[in-house]
């Protein structure tokens, strides 16, 4: 079965979209839940937390074509 998480958008940019997890048991020092950064690249996109702009996990590339 196939997972699926959710997320709260909490912010938005031109290329990035700030999201916090429902229902993570992570917190940040001061108590709050991480937010994750889901960050446009050249040819797709990745996610990152607060690392540098040049540490992204998990890339995705964007396909040109629609897949079938």
């Amino acid at each position: 079965m196939r997972r699926v998480d959710r997320y709260d958008l909490e912010g938005v940019t031109d290329t990035a979209l700030f999201l916090e997890l429902e229902g993570s048991p992570e917190r940040t020092a001061d108590g709050r839940r991480p937010v994750w950064i889901l960050r446009l690249t050249v040819d797709g996109y990745c996610w990152g937390q607060d690392w540098p702009l040049i540490r992204c996990e998990r890339p995705q590339l964007r396909c040109d074509q629609p897949v079938s």
